[in-house]
């Protein structure tokens, strides 16, 4: 409770921004992880199909 209450004295908006850019950062890599995994696959299909 303490520490909360320290938290928010101790900029707690910027803590809030912090968090948002490390999701936002998650998000895109993750987005960009399944667009690569899917073009591999699909690479190995087309190839895999001839």
């Amino acid at each position: 409770m303490i520490l909360t209450i320290l938290k928010m004295k101790t900029g707690f908006k910027n803590t809030l921004v912090l968090k948002s850019i490390r999701a936002l950062g998650y998000l895109l890599s993750f987005i960009i992880a399944t667009v690569a995994i899917g073009d591999i696959i699909y690479a190995f299909y087309k190839i895999w199909i001839r």
